[in-house]
């Protein structure tokens, strides 16, 4: 089967499609982001000193302390996206949290390009099963219609008095 430039465009204009509608249904079905700011930077950041273990949930005192920091700096008036960078620069990047570690909707607009490419593959595979054949017609009268099979119980008198002839 040859596809034509036309539908591969259309088929990449509905693999879009889902993609999109996927992200928008991501976006629906999101996590807001926290309320109080302090409380997103601390997700934003890790526990120097323990192993995967978000600031906001660790009750280490160098923790308590980059907290009341986080709030000192926020009420001067410094954003967020500066706080976090400034962690980092002490620190290093093992303090940064990664961003799809919370973020349970990242999946979603993977999950409609897949239902898109399914589709598309069904589709595909219908266009390409080969259309049934139609039943013998009679050769000097196209109009009539098929030739009705025998019946089976015939087709066995038939055979049998073949064989009983000797043919």
């Amino acid at each position: 089967m040859r596809v034509s430039p036309r539908q591969v465009v259309i088929a990449l204009l509905v693999v879009a499609g889902f993609a999109v509608t996927g992200y928008g249904a991501a976006r629906l079905v999101g996590f807001e982001a926290p309320v109080a700011p302090d409380l997103a930077v601390e997700q934003r950041l890790m526990c120097p000193q323990c192993q995967g273990v978000r600031l906001d949930v660790c009750d280490q005192p160098i923790c308590d302390d980059m907290r009341a920091d986080i709030r000192q700096r926020l009420a001067s008036g410094e954003g967020q996206d500066a706080i976090v960078t400034g962690y980092a620069a002490i620190y290093g990047p093992a303090v940064l949290a990664s961003a799809g570690a919370t973020d349970r909707s990242a999946p979603v607009p993977w999950l409609f390009v897949l239902i898109g490419l399914t589709l598309l593959a069904s589709l595909a595979l219908a266009r390409s099963t080969p259309a049934p054949i139609p039943p013998p017609r009679h050769q000097d009268r196209p109009d009539v219609g098929p030739v009705p099979s025998p019946i089976p119980n015939q087709l066995v008198d038939r055979e049998l008095a073949d064989w009983r002839s000797g043919r």
